[in-house]
């Protein structure tokens, strides 16, 4: 390396925090409960050398690049030139930004959380989910899984190192002595990068399609360090707030890396919980029972902190897929046809993504792909206490109550939430699915029709978790 080339090196630290869950695995795994050899087993995070949660810079530096490549239409040259090229016959060469990993910089308690479990001592976050069975819309059997997570509200520190002639456009910029304009392609390009995830984010990990690892900018710190030599540096820190750095940078909009966003509030109009706890009080849970003990036959919603329900982003998406099946089909009987499946399977393929074999498809018939329909954002808008419904299970031969079966469902009442929906840039090339979503979505939001709005949650079949789509909107 040439170091007089590159003796001028801008660090820049990015503080992100998760606003829903986050999975980075690491490829091990442990039992759900050690006691039982039939035990789900849980998927554990990467963690660092001091057992915190830590972001590996590959998956950093990957989702950072995937985002450029959205909102930068020029081809790959600038791609190249800031993230570096790898080729088949090794060559290639390193980029002008250099990608480290995301150090935890804060944990939020999770006393309040239902979905804690012990492992290895501690308290850990983990989410249990099951596959369902694309078929028949219910779970299948043997695929039940689990995976421990980062809570909403862990915040993490992110690094990219600027290098040479990218330093130094870039420092000139932050520092207002030039303007955008002025600054050359490729400083230009990286702070454009910048602001797109100063406004929208970054999601990351696993389910991120879902909504899962939903990272957002709290902020930066701004480090030159200037190198002489060798091992000669010095360091000059200055602290600039990510907003004021779109405010220096004013004259340049966010772009945006979606091909269309829809706005979308969901009302329950009941009482709405997901199950998948651990079974176990939360912190501050008072029982509804006169003898005021907390049994272990009340089932407890999942929730986000004391008194916010938790709208799981898979179970989100999933109740979106099956409806959008149920309406294409529901449109064929009102025409007095029999539905295209072999169109519904490729709309739903293309829409929500396929994992061969796991999606009630055959193997042979699809093809891996990542769905052009993202979750964006979730926002509750309205915090409601949870309270204790009484039920019973029923047997199913003689429709009379089981013996000794009563049990409770501690859930939220009328909850409502403000969701972002979005199809990435790749719809251009598939103008087919996008209408179909767009007519889909219109019909979901219209009240009074015939199954329009969405079913989620628990007892869904009793009329539980029942929500009016609202089209806030589409842009």
């Amino acid at each position: 390396m040439h170091y007089a080339a590159y003796a001028s090196r801008l660090q820049i630290t990015l503080l992100m925090e998760n606003a829903t869950p986050l999975h980075t695995g690491n490829g091990f795994d442990i039992p759900l409960d050690p006691e039982n050899a039939k035990s789900p087993r849980v998927d554990r995070i990467v963690r660092d050398a001091a057992e915190r949660a830590y972001l590996p810079p590959a998956s950093v530096k990957g989702v950072f690049r995937a985002r450029f490549r959205a909102i930068d239409g020029t081809g790959r040259d600038l791609e190249e030139r800031l993230f570096g090229s790898a080729r088949e016959d090794g060559g290639g060469s390193m980029g002008l930004a250099v990608w480290s990993g995301g150090t935890c910089v804060h944990q939020p308690s999770v006393g309040a959380r239902v979905d804690v479990v012990q492992a290895d001592g501690a308290a850990v976050p983990v989410a249990r989910r099951t596959r369902i069975d694309g078929a028949t819309g219910t779970a299948s059997k043997n695929k039940l899984f689990a995976a421990e997570f980062c809570p909403p509200g862990t915040r993490f520190a992110l690094t990219v190192t600027a290098l040479g002639p990218l330093a130094e456009k870039t420092r000139e910029v932050l520092a207002g002595r030039l303007s955008i304009a002025n600054a050359g392609d490729v400083a230009g390009a990286f702070l454009r990068l910048l602001v797109n995830v100063r406004h929208y984010g970054l999601h990351l990990g696993r389910s991120s399609g879902d909504g899962a690892g939903h990272l957002v900018g709290s902020g930066a710190f701004i480090d030159l360090v200037e190198y002489h030599g060798v091992s000669n540096r010095t360091i000059v820190t200055e602290t600039i707030d990510l907003r004021s750095i779109a405010g220096v940078l004013s004259d340049l909009q966010p772009e945006d890396h979606a091909a269309e966003r829809f706005l979308l509030e969901l009302h329950a109009e009941t009482l709405f919980g997901v199950g998948g706890g651990s079974g176990t009080p939360p912190e501050g849970y008072k029982s509804s029972r006169e003898d005021g003990s907390n049994r272990s036959n009340t089932i407890f919603a999942l929730r986000d902190g004391a008194s916010k329900p938790h709208l799981p982003g898979s179970s989100l998406m999933g109740a979106i897929r099956a409806k959008f099946r149920w309406w294409f089909r529901l449109r064929a009987v009102r025409a007095g046809q029999e539905a295209d499946e072999p169109r519904l399977e490729e709309l739903e393929r293309v829409l929500f993504g396929a994992d061969p074999g796991a999606t009630g498809i055959p193997a042979e018939r699809t093809k891996p792909f990542a769905g052009l329909l993202r979750l964006g954002q979730v926002e509750l808008l309205s915090e409601v206490a949870p309270e204790d419904l009484d039920s019973v299970k029923v047997d199913r031969f003689t429709g009379g109550p089981f013996k000794t079966a009563l049990f409770k469902v501690n859930a939220f009442p009328k909850p409502r939430w403000r969701i972002q929906l979005y199809l990435d840039v790749r719809a251009s090339g598939h103008v087919d699915a996008a209408g179909e979503l767009r007519s889909f979505l219109a019909w979901m939001t219209t009240s009074g029709d015939l199954g329009s709005g969405l079913d989620l949650g628990f007892g869904r079949n009793r009329g539980f978790g029942w929500f009016a789509v609202k089209d806030m909107e589409t842009h």
